[in-house]
Formats: C-alpha cells, sequence, structure tokens
C-alpha cells in the first residue's frame, strides 16, 4: 500500500447570472450545456431522463484519458448539483454548484476541488491558480448570460402539438424545433422578415394548418 500526501488545490467563485435559478439549473447539463458552451459534446451521456439527474454518468474528451464525470447530488427544489470528475493518472475532482436567487437573476457558487493523481496532476494543480480559475469562470459566466439574454428573448409556441422557438435576429426570424429534452435544432421552414411579432402564431397557422387534430386544434404561444 502506498500513501502519499494530497497535493490539491481548491477555487471558489460567485457568477452572477441573468436568470433566476429554475431557468439556469436545467443548463447545468451534461446535454443542455451544447446549448450555450461552444463545441461541448459529450461522448457519451447515461442518463434514465435524458438529461442531468443523480446516477447520471457522462465522459468527456481529454487527454491523455478521457474524463469520467458522476452526478453524485442533482436537487433543482434546492438549486444545488455535485459531480466528481475522474481523469484517470491526473486528478480526481469534485464539482459544487449552488444557486441562490438574487432579485430578478441569481449568483452561481461554483466550487472546483482537484486532487492529483500523479506527477501531471501535480503540474494541472500547480497551474489551476487564482488568476486562472476568475478567468476560466467568467468566460463560463459570460457564455451563460449571453445564452440567457438569447432565451429571454425567444418566443415559444405550440404548433398544433409541435414545439417551437423563434428568436428575432438582424435580418428577421430564425426558428427552431425543441425537443422534449430541450435541445433546439434549426427548423425546416422560413419566416419572412416582414411577419411581425404579433403575427407570428397566425402565420404558423396558416402554414401548418394540416397538422391540426383533435387533440392538438390550435397554435398557441407558450
Amino acid at each position: 500500500m502506498r500513501i502519499i500526501p494530497a497535493q490539491r488545490v481548491t477555487r471558489s467563485y460567485t457568477q452572477r447570472l441573468d436568470a433566476p435559478p429554475q431557468m439556469v439549473f436545467p443548463l447545468l447539463c451534461p446535454v443542455r450545456e451544447a446549448d450555450w458552451i461552444p463545441g461541448w459534446d459529450p461522448l457519451l451521456v447515461v442518463s434514465d431522463s435524458g438529461l442531468a439527474e443523480r446516477d447520471c454518468v457522462f465522459v468527456t474528451s481529454a487527454l491523455p484519458a478521457n474524463a469520467l464525470w458522476y452526478v453524485t447530488r442533482h436537487e433543482p427544489e434546492r438549486g444545488f448539483v455535485e459531480m466528481l470528475k475522474l481523469t484517470p493518472g491526473v486528478t480526481a475532482c469534485r464539482l459544487t454548484i449552488q444557486l441562490r436567487a438574487v432579485g430578478a437573476g441569481c449568483e452561481a457558487d461554483v466550487n472546483y476541488s482537484h486532487t492529483s493523481l500523479g506527477a501531471e496532476g501535480d503540474a494541472f494543480v500547480a497551474a489551476f491558480t487564482e488568476e486562472h480559475y476568475i478567468g476560466f469562470m467568467r468566460d463560463w459566466e459570460r457564455l451563460l448570460n449571453a445564452y440567457l439574454q438569447r432565451a429571454q428573448r425567444t418566443l415559444h409556441f405550440d404548433v398544433f402539438g409541435r414545439r417551437v422557438a423563434i428568436e428575432r435576429t438582424g435580418s428577421g426570424w430564425q426558428a427552431y424545433d425543441v425537443g422534449n429534452e430541450g435541445k433546439r435544432r434549426p427548423a425546416d421552414f422560413a419566416i419572412p422578415h416582414f411577419v411581425q411579432e404579433a403575427e407570428l402564431a397566425q402565420f404558423l397557422a396558416d402554414l401548418f394548418h394540416e397538422s391540426a387534430s383533435s387533440a392538438h386544434p390550435e397554435v398557441k404561444p407558450l
């Protein structure tokens, strides 16, 4: 048995986010993070719900070996999530995020604790400085707030049972289909730039009227 002193670094930062906890918390998820982190694409997500949940496991690309993540606590009612991240031969990490309502938005206390597992981990821990962490957290904060600001300008419709999100762009409108898990993909139709916001529901009803059914007889804002 080999026992060595821990080489560990712990950092904390409080982010100021432009939306309430109930809007932010679902985005702290290996699936939903693809909506706001460019290039985020886990290699594998193991989840009964298809989203973050207690005991969710996911794998991300890393060197010298892929990183394994395990969600140990997932408490939406408290705005709290805890994950463990293991990068074999490098570090074991504990990540906690606690959301707290502040005015119309919220604060997120984000804590990372990295423990070295060897020489490469020692180098990682040494480089995980306060300056590095603040930069990392501010980038995360900027990306998340940019997404939240877009999301709060987004209009949502139930189009005869099809969930559609519509955003105003510089040249008109961009429509997205929204899956049950909340992920969006560009829709297969275009909205002319001259259609006004108040006219969107009628435009969608005219465009997709053949999709009407007794179960879904109308287009309605969500």
